[in-house]
């Protein structure tokens, strides 16, 4: 998709000459080149007759067919800013975009599950675009977050009209590749995101459709003291209890990592093979905000320490110690041996300093960002009693803990 790759290669050139004359600000991205009309809510048909409601961002005074970018959102296409802004932008360069509310949501036809037919209907969107009279067979796919992670489990179905994607902050795309597991960001080292899932489950991903004029986040969701809702047990029912819609919440966090639950949803596996271009976008942090850290799993946090004692986190990561040989082998540990976990800190690239220190936080929890241990050997989602359990970090010539961190070249 030639015509997209140039694009990107223009934007990128622009972004380095504003870059050098303002580094202190965001980088202004370039003029819009044409206007743009919205034709809005086509009904897509998908493989079984649901239809799927659907906007379409043309640029207005061209002719021909042009490469279409795909966006698919549970979000809402009408209003949510991450559809509509980038779809707007990428029309006014002469693309045709096309945002889709998913199966079952805002005005799409369809009962919704999360993720489980956006690969299908993904493929299905492709498939009807290539065949308007105002597409080329070169389709690129762009979003962030849930937005992204559509992208990748699309692009493992490897339809030949798919071009390039740019998927954003979207790891939780990953399946059993790499034995991460982490199933839509529900899991992290087999511990339960715990404040990221719950809330997400809060302001979407609910059953029950809203009205295609409902901006995300604004339905029938009552106010609930977030934090204070977060302590109570059993996990299995904490959105019953907010009095959350109904949604795929209790299955998530009820279904190990490894179970076969997640297999039909498509997350990604090592086995899967791939052949559409993409640029990756990440960032440190897809979390929702105002939620105060108690208590400190097995977790690591790398730090950046500066002269005055300051410091900032780098990287960090977290091991349920259970599936210290992997999660489909889970493993209690026992009193008295010495065993050796591997907690994975992901990746980053930072430089540290001159005069600065780095840092290593080793803390047996992390609540509410992770769910609670509740060290009985039983289902930390469903039991509401628990134990202290006392663990110790071993470090010194025989039983040596470190931290491994790659120098890149200058």
């Amino acid at each position: 998709m030639t015509r997209f790759c140039v694009a990107l290669g223009a934007l990128a050139s622009l972004a380095v000459a504003a870059h050098a004359q303002n580094t202190n600000g965001p980088i202004p991205g370039p003029a819009a080149k044409y206007t743009v009309a919205i034709e809005r809510n086509v009904m897509v048909p998908m493989r079984d007759g649901v239809r799927l409601a659907t906007d379409i961002y043309r640029p207005e005074g061209t002719s021909g067919r042009l490469s279409v970018i795909l966006m698919r959102t549970p979000y809402n296409k009408a209003t949510y800013g991450g559809a509509t802004a980038p779809a707007a932008f990428f029309a006014g360069q002469g693309y045709v975009v096309v945002t889709q509310d998913v199966r079952g949501q805002y005005g799409s036809e369809g009962f919704y599950r999360v993720q489980l037919a956006d690969a299908r209907d993904g493929y299905d969107a492709i498939d009807w675009i290539i065949k308007q009279p105002w597409a080329t067979p070169n389709v690129g796919t762009y979003g962030c977050s849930y937005l992204g992670e559509v992208q990748y489990l699309l692009s493992a179905r490897r339809h030949a009209a798919l071009k390039a994607m740019i998927p954003q902050a979207a790891s939780g795309a990953t399946g059993s590749a790499g034995d991460y597991y982490t199933h839509f960001g529900t899991y992290d080292g087999g511990a339960l995101t715990l404040s990221s899932i719950f809330g997400w489950y809060g302001f979407a991903g609910h059953r029950t459709k809203a009205p295609a004029s409902t901006t995300v986040g604004v339905s029938n969701v009552p106010k609930i003291d977030f934090a204070a809702m977060l302590k109570t047990l059993p996990t299995a029912t904490l959105a019953e209890r907010a009095g959350f819609p109904p949604s795929d919440f209790k299955d998530f966090v009820t279904h190990p990592p490894a179970d076969p639950y997640w297999a039909p949803i498509g997350y990604l596996k090592d086995t899967d093979e791939f052949d559409t271009p993409a640029l990756h976008v990440n960032s440190w942090r897809d979390d929702f905000p105002g939620v105060r850290r108690e208590g400190h799993r097995s977790s690591r946090e790398a730090l950046d320490v500066d002269e005055e004692g300051r410091s900032w986190n780098v990287v960090s990561g977290i091991k349920r110690v259970r599936y210290r040989n992997g999660m489909a082998s889970p493993t209690l540990m026992e009193k008295g041996p010495v065993y050796r976990v591997t907690v994975s800190l992901k990746a980053t690239a930072y430089r540290f300093l001159p005069g600065h220190r780095i840092r290593l936080w080793i803390s047996s929890s992390d609540f509410p960002m992770y769910d609670r241990n509740l060290n009985t050997g039983g289902d930390n989602v469903t039991e509401t009693a628990w134990v202290k359990a006392t663990n110790t970090v071993h470090f010194g010539p025989r039983q040596a803990s470190v931290l491994v961190l790659p120098i890149l070249p200058e």
